[in-house]
């Protein structure tokens, strides 16, 4: 594999656990974050904290993002069974922390 000279490893200036949905039904952990000119993609990894089926929505992610998807899938079984985590990339403009920061100052 090649790595592109225009797509860098950011840091991500951040907690280890982010409010990236705003109900508390998931536990959001920051894992990378690449800058590439005015776009940044940060993978996080997605833990269901309920006992019950989630099907997830990228119009619930809580900040200022242009795009973001699921993968491998946007449905988490139950907390504690298998299939209960995914990875969630969400594109921004900015950096993570600062398509973030509404959140964390609890206004986003």
């Amino acid at each position: 594999l090649t790595h592109p000279d225009n797509i860098y490893r950011t840091r991500m200036h951040t907690y280890k656990t982010v409010p990236l949905f705003r109900d508390g039904s998931i536990t959001a952990m920051p894992i990378a974050s690449w800058r590439s000119a005015d776009s940044s993609v940060t993978a996080v990894l997605l833990r269901n904290n309920l006992k019950q089926e989630l099907v997830l929505d990228s119009r619930a992610l809580c900040g200022n993002w242009q795009a973001a998807t699921f993968y491998p899938n946007s449905e988490l079984a139950p907390q504690g069974e298998r299939g209960d985590t995914t990875t969630a990339f969400v594109v921004a403009r900015q950096s993570f922390a600062t398509a973030l920061q509404a959140c964390i100052n609890g206004v986003g």
